[in-house]
C-alpha cells in the first residue's frame, strides 16, 4: 500500500484551487485578502470504509473525529487561525506569516501555534504545546501543478513533523489532491513518544471541488487525525477510512 501511495503522490500533483492551494491537513501559504475569513467543518469517520459498507455506510455510522476552525487574514500578509478538535479536546490558536514573491516560483509561510489537549492515559488533564512550521508552495507549474511541502518542530515530542502534497486537476473545479507525512524517526522513539507513533505513516488522498468561495473535500485516510502535528505521529491501523472538509470564505 505504501508503494502505491508513492506512486500516486509522484503522479497526481496538487492544482492550485478556486482561491486557494490548501489541502486536507497541511499547512500553505494563504492568499486570502485583508480581513476575508474561512470558517471550515471537518470529520474522520473512524470506520474501515470496506468493512460491510453498505451497512455501516462506508464506515461512517463507527462515529467520527470532528473539528472546527475560523481563519481571518489581516494586513502584511498575516493571519490568525483558531479550531476545535473532539479528540483529546484539543484547542488551539495560530498565527501565521505568508510571503509571497512575484519573482520567485516559490511562495511560503511561517507558523506558529499554541495547543492545549487532554490525554486519557495521564494524570495532567491538560498538556500544553508549541508548534513552529514552515512550508513551501510552488507556483503552478504548466499551469497545472503544484507541490507543498511541511517542516516543522513539536515542542511537547521535541520533535521534527513533516508533511509533502500534491494534486492534479480532473476538470475546471475538481482535483485529485495527495498528502504524505513520513515518520523519520519511528525507530529512535523513546519515553512517552513511544506511546503515540504509530506503526504506519500516515497518508491521505481524495477529491476537492471548487466553487465560488467553498471548497468541498472527500478523502480516503489511514488516519482519523487533523492537522501536521497530529498525522506526523503515525497512524496505528492500515486501512482507509472515510473523512472530508467543508470549507466556506467570507
Amino acid at each position: 500500500m505504501k508503494k502505491a501511495v508513492f506512486i500516486a503522490l509522484i503522479v497526481f500533483p496538487l492544482l492550485v484551487c478556486a482561491f486557494e492551494a490548501s489541502s486536507f491537513n497541511l499547512k500553505f501559504p494563504s492568499n486570502l485578502d485583508d480581513w476575508q475569513k474561512t470558517v471550515s467543518i471537518n470529520h474522520r469517520f473512524y470506520g474501515e470504509v470496506t468493512d460491510e459498507p453498505l451497512d455501516n455506510f462506508f464506515g461512517m455510522d463507527a462515529g467520527a473525529n470532528v473539528q472546527v476552525n475560523f481563519r481571518m487574514h489581516f494586513p502584511y500578509d498575516s493571519e490568525l487561525s483558531v479550531d476545535y478538535t473532539r479528540k483529546a479536546k484539543e484547542k488551539r490558536i495560530g498565527l501565521a506569516k505568508t510571503f509571497l514573491f512575484e519573482d520567485f516560483p516559490i511562495n511560503s509561510a511561517l507558523d506558529i501555534s499554541y495547543h492545549t489537549f487532554k490525554l486519557i492515559s495521564q494524570k495532567e488533564e491538560n498538556r500544553k504545546n508549541f508548534v513552529y512550521a514552515i512550508s513551501f508552495q510552488n507556483e503552478p507549474i504548466l499551469d497545472r501543478f503544484i507541490f507543498t511541502l511541511n517542516m516543522g518542530y513539536d515542542a511537547y515530542f521535541e520533535r521534527g513533523i513533516y508533511g509533502l502534497g500534491l494534486a492534479a486537476e480532473i476538470s475546471d473545479n475538481l482535483f485529485f489532491i495527495t498528502e504524505f507525512f513520513p515518520v523519520l524517526d519511528r525507530a529512535d522513539a523513546s519515553g512517552k513518544l513511544s506511546q503515540y507513533i504509530g506503526k504506519e505513516d500516515v497518508f491521505a488522498f481524495g477529491v476537492k471541488l471548487d466553487t465560488y468561495g467553498h471548497h468541498f473535500k472527500f478523502q480516503l485516510s489511514n488516519s482519523t487525525e487533523f492537522g501536521l502535528r497530529r498525522n506526523s505521529l503515525g497512524s496505528p491501523v492500515d486501512f482507509l477510512m472515510f473523512g472530508f472538509n467543508l470549507e466556506r470564505r467570507f
